[in-house]
């Protein structure tokens, strides 16, 4: 490699500077909205301070050539010798320097994940910011569709969790939660135990340091959904339950029917479903009181699939079509399309495969448009149940397969478990099937 050093030094003043607050930073990915930010200057003049870095070699392009387009920002990295350089000149900028830059940093990153969580989930209560620095910025996604927007989240979870380890150690506590609850949006389409681990590690943490009920509150209650998702139902309870005893303390409706809906949820996964039906039902009859539609429509979801499961299919489908409706208007596709999926499982059940298998296509579909991994895996597991019963074994076994690939993907492993199980359950009645008829077939 060229000579990192000389390179450095004969860079202009304000790329030599940017190169030592970068320095300051554990962050692996650089683009000008970042450097805007980092640096305390303008888009346009952090891009002229990339592109002179990219000259001089000290940074590179990952990208393919093909994503290499006029007006396409670069998402530079630094060459692992020059990030080595740029950690040593970093000690030239005196200490208020070098917090300021990781804080700004930390802040940008604040800015681009709320963002996101506006695009992505625009229906979800997205919490006050309070940022010291960057508390203007533009839209970093601006013309991009929502794909984009999830593929940017997508790739940066390492940079994402980084900035909020850095507010955690740093003190910011309230940045390190309002980071953890800006990136619902990637969690909440991929079940994983990320989820769960920043949860502990520094969202319910940070937010109890804090002293901020409301935050608390979510962090108890998404760390609920994660372990609820992880099948840890015990410690998702108890945390539904501290959040509920804490938004009836100290009166918070809205609050109170989250908690009630996870404390429902749990009961219904660990068969209780009288105790499932009890809760969940306050919490809609909450919602309804205060108005609050989309969280209406979430309920009705959750009631009606321990309804159907209890055998009141025609309830069970009244909900889902209101909610299904409803959470269409608000716009809530992610949930939209659930209501969908589930519409379609019980047609299959009771009996109507035509209509059910039309309905959990079209929510697929609809799945693969929010980007959620988890629901798209259900829905060919689902497609798989409704062709087995019909003796279509090949179309079972593909469909079986695809989903057992999402869920590795993802990764759940309880989930990977239950499809190699339904796998090896497949192909013993396939092999049973084509027995009886050969022995059918067989001349007297």
């Amino acid at each position: 490699m060229h000579n990192a050093s000389a390179s450095y030094e004969n860079l202009s003043a304000n790329a030599a500077r940017a190169v030592r607050l970068l320095g300051t930073l554990p962050a692996r990915i650089f683009d000008p909205d970042m450097v805007a930010a980092v640096c305390n200057t303008d888009h346009r003049e952090a891009a002229g301070i990339l592109h002179e870095l990219l000259i001089a070699q000290l940074v590179h392009d990952p990208r393919p050539d093909e994503q290499r387009t006029a007006g396409n920002s670069p998402g530079c990295s630094l060459h692992d010798l020059v990030s080595d350089l740029a950690q040593q000149q970093a000690r030239a900028e005196t200490p208020k320097a070098r917090r300021e830059a990781r804080r700004r940093w930390v802040e940008w990153y604040l800015l681009a994940a709320t963002q996101a969580e506006a695009r992505l989930t625009p229906s979800h209560r997205t919490l006050p910011r309070s940022p010291t620095y960057i508390r203007d910025g533009r839209d970093l996604f601006e013309g991009l569709p929502d794909s984009s927007v999830l593929a940017w989240l997508q790739y940066r979870p390492s940079e994402l969790r980084s900035a909020v380890r850095t507010a955690h150690e740093e003190g910011w506590w309230d940045l390190a939660w309002q980071l953890v609850d800006a990136m619902w949006p990637q969690f909440h389409r991929r079940h994983t135990e990320d989820w769960i681990s920043i949860h502990e590690d520094y969202g319910l943490p940070a937010a109890e340091l804090d002293g901020n009920l409301i935050a608390i509150r979510r962090m108890l209650t998404t760390l609920g959904d994660a372990l609820r998702s992880a099948g840890r139902y015990d410690e998702a309870l108890a945390h539904y339950t501290r959040a509920l005893a804490s938004a009836q303390r100290h009166p918070h409706r809205r609050d109170e029917a989250q908690a009630l809906d996870g404390i429902g949820a749990c009961h219904q996964h660990t068969g209780h479903p009288a105790a499932a039906i009890r809760e969940l039902s306050k919490s809609l009859w909450i919602r309804e009181e205060i108005g609050y539609e989309r969280g209406v429509g979430l309920s009705q979801i959750r009631l009606a699939e321990v309804l159907a499961d209890q055998g009141d299919t025609q309830v069970a489908l009244d909900l889902l079509t209101q909610a299904r409706q409803s959470l269409r208007n608000i716009p809530d596709p992610h949930y939209a399309a659930r209501a969908q999926a589930l519409l379609g499982r019980i047609h299959v059940r009771t009996g109507y495969l035509t209509t059910g298998m039309t309905l959990l296509k079209e929510a697929e579909a609809e799945f693969l448009t929010t980007g959620s991994l988890p629901w798209q895996a259900h829905l060919l597991e689902w497609r798989a149940e409704a062709v087995c019963e019909a003796g279509q074994f090949n179309e079972a076994h593909d469909l079986y397969y695809a989903s057992l690939q999402l869920y590795q993907s993802v990764p759940s492993p309880r989930d990977v478990h239950r499809l190699e199980t339904a796998l090896e359950k497949l192909a013993a009645e396939a092999k049973r099937a084509a027995e009886r008829t050969a022995t059918n077939e067989a001349p007297e």
